[in-house]
């Protein structure tokens, strides 16, 4: 794994030197690590101290660590984390910092992938959320009309009785 995030893992690091980047302060940010050969637990412990240490100067935290992710297809890693940050700048700051590095060292030894992801803007998130709402809304009233169709048909029938 050479070349570190300089850009040498192209569009799956956190950014290309030089990338022109629209600005993104309101999209999250996710840094996932998926470490492949983990043997050591000692080592493995070592690791994870240094990440969760590498966090909050940029007000990163740790979303999930799980020890045994489960494969929909293909192998899973034997270990994942998720990294979640406000902004796509604090995501740049902790990749270029000495924490960071010295993390990615003992990450490469234990045949780590390490990418970024970029959440949708908030407002998309919101539209999305309120599209879903919408939808579910639609489908409570057809039942309601369903309902009140049936306690109609109820009350035709009864009303002879």
């Amino acid at each position: 794994m050479g070349g570190g995030f300089g850009g040498g893992y192209g569009r799956h690091g956190l950014h290309i030197h030089g990338e022109h980047r629209a600005n993104r302060s309101d999209i999250s940010t996710y840094a996932a690590v998926e470490v492949m050969s983990a043997t050591d637990a000692t080592a493995m412990l070592a690791m994870t101290a240094k990440l969760t240490e590498s966090l909050s100067a940029f007000n990163g935290r740790l979303v999930s660590h799980d020890t045994d992710p489960s494969a929909v297809d293909g192998v899973p890693p034997t270990t994942f984390f998720l990294i979640a940050f406000n902004t796509t700048q604090e995501a740049d700051g902790w990749r270029i910092s000495q924490p960071f590095k010295d993390f990615e060292t003992d990450a490469q030894k234990a045949g780590a992938r390490i990418f970024t992801i970029n959440a949708l803007p908030a407002a998309q998130r919101s539209e999305r959320r309120s599209a879903a709402r919408d939808e579910e809304e639609r489908a409570y009233q057809k039942l309601i009309e369903n309902g009140n169709s049936t306690l109609k048909q109820l009350h035709d029938i009864c009303r002879g009785c």
